[in-house]
């Protein structure tokens, strides 16, 4: 498994479970017996994503680095960003 997707999965399943944790502390999702869902987004430049309510959901959003790690021939980790990463938290 690449570096690159080993990050990007790392982001997402922490931004699931950011979402996963406020639905769980009284959020509307959880008093009206609706999911929350997240999404995520990559673009080259940061992106921030404006919150507020969409289709009965109240989104928030986050903006995070999205890292790529290599191994060099020395076994030295070097990480480099490649991207930005929004996630969508709609609860």
């Amino acid at each position: 498994m690449s570096a690159t997707l080993v990050q990007s999965a790392a982001a997402f399943i922490g931004a699931a479970a950011i979402g996963f944790s406020l639905s769980l502390l009284g959020a509307p999702a959880a008093a009206g017996n609706r999911d929350s869902y997240t999404e995520v987004y990559k673009f080259k430049k940061p992106t921030d994503g404006v919150s507020g309510h969409a289709g009965g959901y109240y989104c928030d959003y986050q903006k995070l680095p999205n890292m790529v790690c290599k191994v060099d021939r020395r076994g030295q980790e070097k990480c480099v960003r490649d991207g930005w990463l929004l996630v969508k938290f709609c609860y």
